[in-house]
């Protein structure tokens, strides 16, 4: 028996259940048994406030978390990643952090080329970094007319303070397939928690993309570099919090590679990888919200720059979600400071901003272009 296999052969891990208040408790090779919640979970890590919070949640999850480190782990907030993640050549270019209308923006999408007859080349998914398995997600993810498929989100720690995880990967190795849940879930909120040592360079899987854009997601998450926020207390979810460029971790020829691929997603943002937080001190850029919202709950607002255009998202508790994406305008919203007026628009809808002061804006949108002036139709919103 290999060590591996050894190693395999006695972990315990655990399934939650979605708002039942049940988990699961199964040993390999056994059937899954039904426990109550008061029942001591085995896992090593199921029991700390970790293991039980972001890193098994959907990815747009905002639950707060604290982190209760596993036994064993080695304190390095800049360990370097010495292997390749995947193969660059096969890669057609990567998006930086910070995406606000793109899903997580501590992700980076990493983007796959196409085959001739137009199909997503199937690229190889590897560690960087001797790091452990932490979590294994087995969800189907629906993309309408091109239907649904099930694919796995990899959860690992790589020291104390630094976590990764790589997302739709739709083929794992067999020994992550035979830990993780046999038959897929519905939603990502359901995953299995286990502890398995991984080496630098070991393949995990392949992945094609997403069956619409053809990429996948690559996210560090570094405790120890909170993300700057005007007002902390507003955003809850650790992927706003600690966000970290992922290629910032390699060295050499291999970070230049990844930074050519940045370049190659025709980005203009400063830094060129991004960063997690568009929040600028005394201007527009950034995040706004009203009453006692956060990023779990309530109406919020982000306005910035990203790749090569600005982006705006308003998503309140009551209407549809506003998002529009302006190609031409050249003003950045960190350069509108308190006092002055921007506008922005996709031809089709308009977001017109006006900065009160450091904490406070009013701001309207609508159908159209954007009017000479802010609209009395405003609503005001704070840092």
């Amino acid at each position: 028996m290999t060590p591996r296999a050894a190693l395999l052969s006695g972990i315990v891990v655990v399934l939650l259940a979605t708002a039942t208040g049940l988990f699961y408790l199964r040993s390999i090779g056994e059937s899954f048994q039904a426990s109550t919640a008061a029942t001591t979970p085995t896992s090593a890590y199921a029991t700390s406030t970790y293991a039980s919070s972001s890193k098994l949640q959907t990815s747009n999850t905002t639950r707060s978390t604290s982190v209760t480190q596993p036994p064993g782990c080695q304190h390095n907030i800049a360990p370097i990643f010495t292997r390749p993640f995947t193969n660059a050549t096969m890669i057609q270019f990567v998006y930086p952090l910070g995406g606000i209308s793109t899903g997580s923006p501590a992700r980076s999408y990493v983007f796959v080329k196409t085959a001739p007859n137009g199909s997503h080349l199937f690229v190889p998914v590897y560690a960087p970094v001797n790091m452990t398995l932490q979590g294994i997600t087995y969800a189907y993810r629906n993309y309408g007319p091109l239907g649904a498929r099930p694919e796995y989100r990899l959860d690992f720690q790589a020291t104390c303070e630094v976590f990764l995880t790589f997302d739709h990967v739709p083929t794992v190795e067999g020994w992550i397939a035979s830990l993780g849940p046999s038959v897929p879930a519905n939603n990502t909120r359901t995953g299995v928690y286990v502890s398995v040592p991984v080496q630098a360079g070991e393949l995990l899987g392949y992945t094609d993309g997403t069956r619409v854009a053809g990429s996948w997601d690559f996210m560090v998450l570094n405790h120890a570099k909170p993300a700057f926020h005007v007002n902390d207390s507003r955003w809850t979810s650790d992927q706003y919090r600690y966000g970290d460029c992922p290629y910032d971790y390699f060295t050499g020829d291999v970070k230049a590679t990844y930074y050519t691929l940045l370049s190659a997603s025709g980005t203009t943002t400063t830094p060129l990888c991004g960063k997690v937080s568009r929040d600028v001190a005394g201007t527009i850029a950034g995040g706004w919200f009203q009453g006692n919202s956060t990023t779990a709950q309530g109406s919020r607002l982000m306005v910035g720059k990203f790749l090569n255009y600005i982006e705006i998202v308003v998503s309140q508790t009551s209407g549809p979600l506003f998002d529009i994406r302006d190609y031409r305008s050249v003003v950045d919203p960190a350069t509108v400071t308190v006092g002055q007026s921007v506008c922005y628009s996709d031809g089709a809808s308009y977001a017109y901003f006006d900065l009160v002061s450091q904490l406070s804006m009013r701001a309207a949108t609508g159908t159209g272009g954007c009017p000479a002036q802010l609209p009395s139709q405003y609503q005001v919103w704070n840092r």
